[in-house]
């Protein structure tokens, strides 16, 4: 017998603007990002629904 899984990945709308914003700061800072901190909101930021 086989069956169908379905994933459906969402990103929210912020994200992208989070990350741009984070890139510039940090070129015009000269700094590297917190990358644990960026992760923790990169993963809120993603949501996955398993139908």
């Amino acid at each position: 017998m086989a069956s169908t899984v379905s994933v459906k990945l969402s990103v929210a709308w912020w994200l992208p603007v989070y990350l741009h914003t984070l890139a510039l700061f940090c070129v015009t800072m000269r700094t590297q990002p917190d990358m644990d901190k960026v992760s923790r909101v990169v993963l809120k930021a993603i949501r996955i629904r398993i139908e």
